[in-house]
């Protein structure tokens, strides 16, 4: 509920537990955000500036000042989501596991990058890759981890040098507020601010800022994207899941019900990464769920500080799904073994469904709630089929006491992150990027360098390591064929692939080798004497070994004959036309590694007794072997022809 005092809009903020108002947000316009981020922007080239220690040395001290306050944040954090004590120190703890992280890694992960030359043509450039912070980062934060949400993101870009917007939930600004409010209060360089309100607000974060990370709803994310593509900003989304968890036969039973259970209930379930679906083989199933229940039935509702386990729902909209999804199983034959009807105000009780199937929507929809369904399957194999038969892919758990079979099926899993014997804890793995699959994001939150580096731009720098006017010349105007004869050699040397490529002894150019001669015979005998394999050997005694098949040695048949040259020659021949006044025939040949060949005989009768035979060859390939190829080439092609026209007639004329 919004309230105007003061000439301003203030949004009220209520505390889940009992409804009582917290205290009145001001809301703040496009103007005002716009504002903000003229501030930022103009504050923060100087802190990128600064060498990246004294980033870090500024990001200590504000560590520093949240410790000394931990109790006064403590306290906000848990009336403003309604979490145990417990959970609000797993969220602060968490955040600054980040920043330790980060600022021991961040100068090695902002490092200029130095790359090694690709190629010959630029061996003598210098490449240099660096790193420039992007100047105003927006973080758009949901209202389930107020905190966490907005500072694993922030404390990245802040060391890479960004200055930052926060725009946290409406429902939950008021820690986040104070958290703004002691980076000022340390002294520390004006990038750090944050802006209040609903939609309008985000909205107007995204249309001002240089890049948005967002952790939400993939409606929202959905939007944000598009507002952001619009502008061609950059953008990383964390969105909705509906994780699910498998339960192997061979599994720690025990291990596996805690795990599951604390996993899929903590913060009462509203966690993006929280256990949604649970699929459990057969032969286990009953054992399984009777241990789900035993740990369940131990939780405590009630209480406050440590002495409470379970927390009510954050905002009513979010009371409103369970209690839908919960329905709706029911009226589709689900049983409720524990729970399953809501309680006072936002409370929902912890909800162990059984019966369950992928027409009910708490198996096919985000939950966000402290319902655990329970699926029984056949086997392994349907657990992976169902576990995928979802919009979402955020995260999943295999639980197996054999590593290796587990991780076999995790591979099988089409979710960004999957935990064995295990849940959710990944997102305290700094180093593993945490990103979702299909509709459950785009980008990755942390993983390593990547968490820092996505908060910048990369700028190329080259320059000449010696500066030689001739290889500049050789690649710019006036253009002529032997500048680019040279630059074609240098190119295939470096990427030509094959040795023989490379160093020059292929190509794919072509070499032409043809011999020529009138025969005073009839067609039909220097045909014949052409298929006749003595006259080859004849020829050349010792070089050709002829064998003849499938009908090629008839005068006028069409079939083929291969030739063997030698042990690294081929010779394929086929008649491929006979007509009353030509025969012709094709030849190919090869040459490994160095040619290929393919030649044409072509039989041309000029009278009755005499006629013209012409035997020519196209090389291609060695650069090298061509010539010397082709002299030996005409010179073997010139003898056979005289030879035939010695045998036919007595002697060439």
């Amino acid at each position: 509920m919004s309230v105007t005092t003061d000439d301003s809009v203030r949004f009220e903020v209520r505390a889940p537990a009992d409804g009582r108002i917290l205290d009145l947000v001001r809301e703040d316009g496009p103007g005002e955000v716009a504002a903000a981020v003229n501030r930022l922007r103009k504050a923060q080239p100087t802190w990128a500036a600064l060498p990246i220690g004294e980033r870090i040395a500024w990001l200590g001290r504000f560590r520093d000042w949240i410790y000394a306050n931990e109790s006064r944040l403590s306290a906000l954090l848990a009336a403003e989501t309604g979490k145990p004590a417990a959970e609000v120190g797993i969220e602060l703890t968490s955040s600054l596991g980040v920043l330790r992280y980060y600022s021991r890694h961040a100068h090695r992960f902002l490092a200029d990058g130095n790359p090694r030359p690709s190629s010959l043509l630029t061996a003598l450039k210098r490449m240099r890759v660096r790193r420039v912070p992007q100047e105003v980062v927006g973080v758009i934060s949901p209202w389930n981890f107020p905190v966490a949400m907005c500072l694993w993101d922030a404390f990245p870009a802040l060391l890479a040098g960004s200055s930052v917007i926060l725009k946290p939930s409406e429902h939950t600004p008021l820690t986040t507020n104070a958290l703004v409010q002691g980076w000022a209060e340390v002294g520390a360089p004006q990038v750090l601010a944050v802006v209040n309100g609903a939609a309008a607000t985000g909205t107007a974060v995204v249309d001002r800022v240089d890049h948005v990370h967002f952790t939400g709803s993939t409606r929202t994310g959905r939007s944000i994207a598009t507002r952001a593509a619009d502008r061609l900003i950059p953008y990383s989304l964390e969105l909705g899941g509906n994780d699910p968890a498998l339960v192997l036969a061979d599994a720690d039973l025990d291990l596996a019900a805690s795990g599951i259970v604390f996993n899929g209930l903590l913060n009462s379930g509203q966690m993006c990464v929280s256990v949604e679906r649970v699929y459990v083989v057969a032969e286990v199933h009953d054992e399984f769920v009777a241990r789900v229940l035993d740990r369940v039935r131990a939780l405590r509702t009630e209480g406050d500080g440590f002495d409470r386990d379970i927390t009510t729902l954050i905002t009513p909209d979010q009371h409103d799904v369970v209690r839908d999804q919960v329905a709706d199983a029911l009226s589709r034959g689900a049983h409720a073994l524990i729970g399953g009807e809501p309680g006072e105000g936002r409370h929902y009780p912890p909800t162990v469904l059984v019966n369950v199937d992928h027409s009910m929507r708490v198996m096919a929809e985000e939950t966000f709630g402290p319902v655990l369904p329970i699926m029984r399957v056949a086997n392994v194999d349907e657990a992976v089929r169902l576990a995928n038969d979802s919009p979402y892919g955020l995260s999943a758990s295999v639980w197996s006491r054999d590593r290796a079979a587990a991780e076999r099926v995790a591979e099988r899993l089409e979710a960004g992150t999957v935990d064995i014997n295990d849940a959710a804890t990944h997102i305290l793995c700094h180093p593993i990027p945490q990103s979702g699959w299909k509709q459950s994001g785009v980008g990755a939150r942390l993983g390593g360098a990547h968490g820092l580096q996505k908060y910048t731009r990369t700028q190329a720098i080259t320059a000449n390591r010696v500066d030689l006017p001739l290889v500049t010349a050789l690649a710019g105007f006036p253009y002529s064929a032997s500048k680019s004869r040279l630059l074609d050699r240098i190119g295939r040397l470096n990427d030509g692939g094959r040795l023989a490529r490379r160093v020059g002894l292929d190509s794919d150019r072509t070499f032409e080798v043809t011999a020529r001669r009138t025969i005073h015979a009839p067609a039909i005998d220097v045909h014949a004497w052409l298929l006749d394999s003595s006259n080859y050997a004849k020829a050349l005694p010792g070089v050709i070994e002829r064998r003849i098949r499938d009908g090629a040695n008839e005068p006028y048949g069409v079939g083929t004959v291969r030739d063997i040259i030698s042990p690294a020659a081929f010779l394929r021949e086929e008649i491929t036309a006979v007509t009353p006044t030509t025969i012709s025939y094709v030849i190919t040949r090869s040459f490994p590694p160095l040619a290929h060949e393919r030649a044409t005989i072509t039989v041309t009768p000029l009278g009755p007794t005499t006629c013209n035979v012409v035997w020519t060859s196209r090389l291609s390939g060695a650069r090298v072997a061509e010539k010397l190829l082709g002299t030996a080439l005409g010179a073997v092609f010139g003898r056979i022809l005289r030879e035939c026209a010695t045998d036919l007639v007595g002697g060439a004329r």
